[in-house]
């Protein structure tokens, strides 16, 4: 409709406003933590000072080493027998004459044995072997085998880990930081778990 001539025309404006700018911010991801440093402890079921067993014994038997721990470099370390059973590593003390001390693990109990032969002349002095027992990250805790290994991954099991059949590789140092590749019971893939503590 046109408007009559002479009325007034009303003009209206709209004005539309700019939405304000959202800058980006880009996220920034903290460094993770390093490592804990594992702890590196030596075995030794004497008493350093007075030579007694310093680790719960369960039994006494009566046997003979014929030679040097396949499970632990040590000069003190030997592999024995008694009867048909056969204990390693077992342990010399400068203080004790005519027995020495076997043990399964750093964390259980222990076995006197009394020699019925002189020792040879030393223990593991040449084994590349770097550690007798291990306790992993995930909870496991694992011992050097003495016997035949299996290979996962080209990866040579030379650690039975607890009665679950847990496997572990050969411990990886970096630094102060040790890790192992290791395969749970029923698993079947290696995965790399950090070692806590390891005993040599």
């Amino acid at each position: 409709m046109t408007a009559p001539s002479g009325s007034p025309t009303t003009s209206h404006t709209r004005t539309t406003q700019a939405s304000p700018t959202t800058t980006a911010h880009p996220t920034v991801t903290s460094p993770s933590p390093p490592p804990a440093a594992t702890v590196v402890k030596t075995f030794s079921p004497f008493n350093p000072t007075t030579g007694k067993a310093d680790i719960p014994l369960s039994t006494t038997v009566t046997g003979y080493c014929w030679t040097g721990s396949i499970a632990l470099v040590a000069p003190n370390a030997y592999r024995c027998m008694a009867d048909n059973d056969i204990f390693d590593p077992c342990f010399t003390s400068a203080k004790v004459r005519g027995s020495v001390i076997c043990a399964d693990t750093p964390w259980e109990s222990g076995t006197r044995l009394v020699l019925n032969k002189a020792l040879p002349s030393s223990g593991n002095t040449g084994s590349t072997q770097p550690g007798w027992a291990m306790r992993l990250a995930n909870g496991s805790r694992c011992v050097a085998l003495t016997g035949t290994i299996s290979f996962v991954d080209n990866v040579p099991m030379r650690y039975g880990c607890g009665a679950g059949g847990g496997q572990a590789g050969d411990l990886q140092q970096r630094g102060t930081h040790w890790s192992v590749d290791y395969l749970a019971p029923h698993a079947a893939a290696l995965t790399r778990v950090d070692v806590t503590t390891v005993w040599g």
